[in-house]
C-alpha cells in the first residue's frame, strides 16, 4: 500500500471515532426532586374535588396526626391553634384557608405537615397524605399562570403525578403570607 492511502484510511477512521464519541450520551445521575404529596377538597362549580399538592421532603419534618388542636383566641381563622408534637409546641395553619380553598374539617385521615423554611416553620393541616414520590427535575415545570391578575404566589412548579396534575407548593411563600396577616406577627413560631 502506498503510503498516501494509508494516512488517508487512518483520517477517515479517526473521524468516524470522533463522531462516534460525539455522539455518545453521558449518563450523569440526577438527583431526583422528592416530594410529599397530598390531597386538599375543595368546592368547584360541579361540586366537591380533590387536588393533588406537594412540598419538597426535605422541608418536611415530619408528618402526624393531628392530635388535640388548643385554639388560641384572637388569631384568623386559618391559624388554628397550636399542638404538641414530641414536646414541641408547633402553630397549626389550615392550609386550604391560606390557599383560599375554603376550611377544612379534621377527619380520621387529616394529617399535619411540620413543615420548616428557614426560620418559618409550623404544621400544615392536610385532609390527606398521598404519598412521597421522587420526580425527574426535567418532569417538574413551571407553575401554571394565575387565572386573574395578583393571583397565587404560592406555587413553584407542577408536574404529574398518577395521570393527575400535582401543583407543587412554594413553601416560603405559604409561610410568609400567611405571616404577614398575623396581628402582631406572633402566630408561626420562629424555628428553634
Amino acid at each position: 500500500m502506498e503510503p498516501g492511502v494509508k494516512r488517508q484510511s487512518d483520517e477517515i477512521l479517526e473521524l468516524a471515532a470522533r463522531r462516534r464519541r460525539e455522539k455518545e450520551v453521558v449518563n450523569v445521575e440526577v438527583e431526583p426532586v422528592l416530594l410529599v404529596i397530598f390531597g386538599l377538597e375543595h368546592r368547584s362549580p360541579t361540586g366537591k374535588s380533590e387536588g393533588l399538592y406537594g412540598l419538597p421532603a426535605s422541608a418536611v419534618e415530619s408528618i402526624v396526626p393531628p392530635g388535640q388542636i388548643t385554639f388560641v383566641p384572637g388569631t384568623p381563622p386559618w391559624l388554628l391553634g397550636v399542638v404538641n408534637v414530641r414536646g414541641e409546641i408547633e402553630s397549626v395553619l389550615d392550609l386550604k384557608a391560606v390557599l383560599g380553598l375554603g376550611r377544612s374539617e379534621i377527619t380520621p385521615e387529616s394529617r399535619l405537615l411540620i413543615a420548616q423554611d428557614g426560620d418559618l416553620r409550623s404544621g400544615l393541616l392536610v385532609d390527606r397524605m398521598v404519598d412521597i414520590a421522587p420526580f425527574a427535575p426535567d418532569s417538574i415545570g413551571p407553575p401554571p399562570a394565575p387565572l386573574e391578575e395578583g393571583g397565587s404566589t404560592f406555587l413553584s412548579g407542577e408536574t404529574t403525578y398518577a395521570d393527575e396534575t400535582l401543583l407543587i407548593l412554594d413553601l416560603a411563600q405559604v409561610l410568609q403570607q400567611a405571616l404577614e396577616k398575623i396581628p402582631g406577627r406572633s402566630g408561626i413560631a420562629p424555628a428553634g
